[in-house]
């Protein structure tokens, strides 16, 4: 949690900003991508939305690695975090 934290608050946020403004941009990006995909009208995509197709990306990895890559477990705990945080900043 300590390494999930640092690398969320400290070198992420250094690199992508706040997880709310980046989240939110990831959001309307992937609504417009599967809105055309979709063909059937649009898609709503929320911010912490993000964050759980996120971790839902590296739960992916882990069942592909057997669970020995660590950084996909620490990235689940910041996913997790950025997802709760720009839930309540809505």
């Amino acid at each position: 949690m300590d390494e999930a934290k640092r690398i969320v608050c400290e070198e992420r946020h250094n690199i992508h900003g706040l997880p709310e403004k980046s989240f939110k941009d990831i959001s309307y990006l992937w609504e417009d991508y599967l809105t055309e995909k979709n063909g059937n009208g649009s898609v709503s995509i929320k911010p912490h939305d993000v964050g759980v197709l996120m971790i839902l990306l590296k739960i992916a990895r882990i069942k592909g690695n057997d669970g020995t890559n660590t950084d996909d477990w620490i990235d689940i705990a910041g996913y997790a975090a950025c997802g709760r945080e720009t839930q309540t900043a809505q």
